[in-house]
């Protein structure tokens, strides 16, 4: 069939109604065909530019679109996709050189000379933002520190030389990161002073990491530490001496750190004057020294007589009769000074001085502290002492206008009340206190009469109902009761 017959097929002069639905049959399929082959090689493209946009906006919620290209660049770039051979996000092609195509006109992208504050996808869609909070990113494309870790930020840290710091210290925000780790790019020098830059890197729990530079400085201490409450001190011969209460030691690096005492050149046996050096070391080596000095006098009646004063001062007024003055020492004694097996025996004096210092003693102790304050007070007293025995005991007698009475400030096991009470009334107790032979058994012929004696009226004894639980000495003379 040449040319003219071929083109004679075609011609609609010449074909049968059959023929030309067969033709038009044929290229309704061919038009099909070329449709989904177009299909076949555009979706792809869609999808790789669907992901890039995806892929975008997980970096901080930048929408990217690309850029308007020329005619002759839009047809290489139709070419290429027809190819397959897609660019990727990363590529060294991009427009501002950042390595994003088209990066400079996203949101939340600004020029590196730019002074536009940076926008989340909520502020430049102009939504209120509710939680500026760590966005995750992709582990193949991270971004720079300030769009994969928002909300971070520097801290200059400053520490004394010889210390050591750690790098979280340097970042602030890094709460919100998951599983956020913090470390030296390079170990600091912490062996010398001045200041340095160091490079933190902060990495999160899927390997995205960020490198901050902040500034280190080291402080060399210099300053001396302060030993405060160490003071001159005057003591008596045999009086001991805390040579640390009161004292402490403050360095303005290290805080309160330890001293050390020498009191090696004190003789509190000795009277004179005796240095004691106080001495303090910070960790930079920084030193101080304080001197005082203790002074070891004599005890005298003057002394302890002004310790007395001071006592009754506050216990007594003058208003009070020598009845209620007596009562109130009777109190202070029993209620500021405890019961011992031991005490200083060498005088009045001296064994006054230790129950007021030591607030301890022996029944010599109580009738020391009785007589001295009862003399300050000015009411008539004076020692009595056991006769028989096993061992001394020392009380007082007193006269408040009403008569001799017996005065002890010694407490007993049997909670007698024994502030002011007759001879009638020692007997009696004697005899409840066995365990203790004698216990106020004395001379009467070295005494005047005391209230009680045989040939006075002595007051009852009562009983309670749960036994022989104290004494009411109950006497009724002058309207008075004695308990």
């Amino acid at each position: 069939m040449g040319i003219k017959d071929v083109a004679g097929v075609f011609d609609p002069a010449v074909l049968t109604t059959g023929e030309a639905v067969a033709i038009r049959a044929y290229l309704k399929k061919i038009i099909v065909a070329f449709a989904i082959l177009a299909v076949i090689a555009i979706v792809p493209i869609l999808i790789v530019n669907g992901s890039e946009s995806l892929f975008l906006r997980s970096r901080g919620g930048e929408s990217a679109t690309a850029s308007t290209a020329s005619t002759a660049s839009t047809a290489s770039t139709a070419s290429a996709a027809s190819d397959n051979d897609v660019d990727v996000p990363g590529s060294s092609d991009s427009p501002d050189g950042s390595g994003f195509p088209g990066s400079s006109n996203l949101p939340g992208f600004t020029d590196g000379d730019s002074d536009q504050e940076q926008q989340s996808p909520e502020q430049s869609s102009g939504n209120p933002v509710t939680s500026p909070q760590y966005v995750p990113v992709n582990d193949e494309q991270p971004l720079p520190a300030s769009s994969a870790f928002p909300g971070v930020s520097t801290i200059n840290c400053m520490i004394w030389l010889g210390r050591t710091i750690d790098a979280g210290s340097f970042l602030s925000g890094i709460q919100d990161i998951p599983g956020a780790t913090v470390r030296f790019e390079s170990p600091p020098d912490f062996s010398e002073a001045g200041s340095q830059f160091v490079t933190i890197i902060l990495e999160d729990s899927q390997g995205n990491a960020a490198e901050y530079t902040t500034t280190l400085t080291i402080i060399r201490d210099t300053v001396q530490p302060v030993i405060v409450g160490a003071a001159d001190q005057t003591i008596f011969v045999g009086d001991g001496v805390s040579y640390r209460s009161g004292v402490a030691a403050y360095d303005n690096a290290d805080g309160v750190i330890d001293f050390t005492v020498d009191s090696s050149a004190v003789n509190i046996y000795e009277t004179g004057s005796y240095e004691v050096i106080y001495s303090a070391v910070d960790s930079s080596g920084n030193a101080t020294q304080i001197v005082v000095t203790i002074s070891v006098i004599e005890l005298n009646t003057e002394i302890v007589y002004e310790i007395a004063d001071n006592i009754l001062a506050g216990i007594i007024t003058p208003d009070m009769s020598l009845l209620d003055q007596a009562r109130r020492i009777h109190s202070w004694i029993r209620g500021n000074i405890v019961y011992s097996y031991a005490s200083e025996k060498t005088n009045v004096i001296d064994g006054a001085y230790a129950g007021f210092r030591t607030r301890q003693g022996d029944c010599f102790t109580f009738y020391s502290v009785a007589e001295v304050m009862l003399t300050r007070a000015g009411i008539p007293n004076m020692r009595v002492t056991r006769v028989g025995g096993y061992t001394s005991h020392y009380w007082n007698l007193i006269n408040v206008g009403t008569g001799w009475y017996h005065f002890d400030a010694t407490p007993t096991r049997e909670r007698v009340n024994n502030f002011m009470f007759t001879s009638v009334q020692a007997d009696q107790f004697t005899r409840m206190i066995p365990q203790v032979p004698n216990y106020y058994v004395y001379d009467r012929s070295l005494y005047p009469p005391v209230v009680g004696d045989p040939e006075e009226p002595a007051p009852e004894v009562w009983r309670s109902r749960r036994g022989f639980r104290g004494i009411d000495f109950g006497l009724r003379s002058g309207g008075l009761a004695y308990v």
